[in-house]
């Protein structure tokens, strides 16, 4: 009887121990790793070429991407990804392979990350959810393939857009929601766009 309580008590320890064992791996993968969600949208897009006259057009675009979340909460949140207009990626390739972007959450509703590889985007802006997207773009790349020079040989693409009067509000909040934005806004002259009057 006593040899049968003891079997129990030390298969009850060893099952203790593994489901503990079990809970610290977890804990420890969950602290350095964080929880991805898969985004992976088709939408309308809408380039801005100029502020002044209202010119503009939709696009065709798909978007590829991770939130990043982490459970402890010991790094921020980001997101990554990829953005395609007419089949190509807006941040170009090495080795065949897209570059893509990465940008953290620091308190602010977009996150934002300036591309200094000479791509087809410069800059872009976004929500957590990815449902607002503002990409600062060099209009010389052949991915936009329609010869617009745009304001300062730059454009502006939004995510959603079906319209200018949209995608003029999106760019209003991103110009609000995420300070390397506005100066990118600013300093290419795009502020018209959200009339701040400078």
């Amino acid at each position: 009887m006593k040899t049968a309580k003891k079997s129990i008590l030390i298969v009850l320890s060893v099952i203790a121990i593994t489901f503990i064992l079990c809970l610290l791996q977890y804990g420890i993968h969950s602290y350095n790793n964080p929880v991805e969600k898969e985004i992976h949208f088709t939408a309308s897009g809408y380039i801005i070429w100029n502020p002044d006259n209202g010119e503009g057009e939709k696009v065709d675009v798909e978007v590829k991407g991770k939130s990043l979340s982490y459970i402890f909460k010991n790094h921020p949140e980001a997101v990554q990804g990829d953005i395609f207009v007419n089949g190509q990626s807006i941040f170009g390739t090495v080795d065949d392979r897209d570059i893509g972007f990465y940008t953290e959450f620091r308190g602010l509703d977009f996150a934002c990350v300036g591309i200094k590889n000479h791509v087809p985007c410069e800059i872009v802006s976004l929500t957590k959810n990815f449902q607002s997207i503002v990409c600062g773009i060099n209009l010389s790349s052949p991915v936009f393939g329609s010869g617009k020079t745009g304001w300062n040989g730059k454009g502006i693409l939004v995510i959603p857009g079906n319209d200018l009067e949209s995608a003029k509000e999106t760019v209003k909040r991103a110009f609000s929601g995420s300070e390397q934005m506005s100066h990118w806004l600013v300093e290419n002259k795009w502020d018209k766009v959200v009339e701040t009057g400078k």
